[in-house]
């Protein structure tokens, strides 16, 4: 839960305008702004496509997130040997905890109309957008060497 609160002050303080949060410059962070927030969007709509079916979405979750951490390294001139759903699956091994979490929500709720639609796009892209803004700084700050 507590990194789902620190997702939630970071979405907000982008959402503010709040630039340079993790020491990067501002073209960086408006880059990374784009790409985690075009990020979120593709996750959000793959969520509320396959919602009906719990773990549907995990699928294009992988690609998903595999093509923003290529696209954060790009920002960062950080230099990646792996394929999209390579990355996707490493890093999703490394935010387990947080992505067990969305999963049980989803079966808790996602059998309902609508309302799991909305839980599941939610929660979707509150994920991406942790994930996206922890990967930024983790390329900001030179601490990526678990991807190789």
């Amino acid at each position: 839960m507590k990194k789902f609160a620190v997702c939630l002050c970071v979405a907000v303080m982008v959402m503010c305008g709040v630039s340079g949060a993790f020491g990067m410059t501002e073209s960086q962070h408006r880059s990374c702004e784009r790409i985690i927030h075009l990020s979120a969007v593709a996750a959000v709509g793959s969520a509320a496509a396959l919602s009906q079916m719990p773990g549907a979405d995990n699928v294009a979750l992988v690609g998903i997130i595999g093509k923003m951490v290529i696209n954060l390294s790009d920002v960062f001139d950080v230099s990646l040997e792996h394929s999209a759903v390579e990355l996707g699956k490493s890093v999703l091994k490394q935010f387990a905890g947080t992505i067990a979490a969305r999963i049980a929500t989803q079966w808790i709720v996602g059998w309902l109309p609508f309302v799991g639609n909305a839980v599941n796009a939610a929660t979707m892209s509150g994920l991406v957008e942790y994930i996206g803004w922890e990967m930024a700084d983790n390329f900001d700050t030179n601490r990526w060497y678990w991807l190789r």
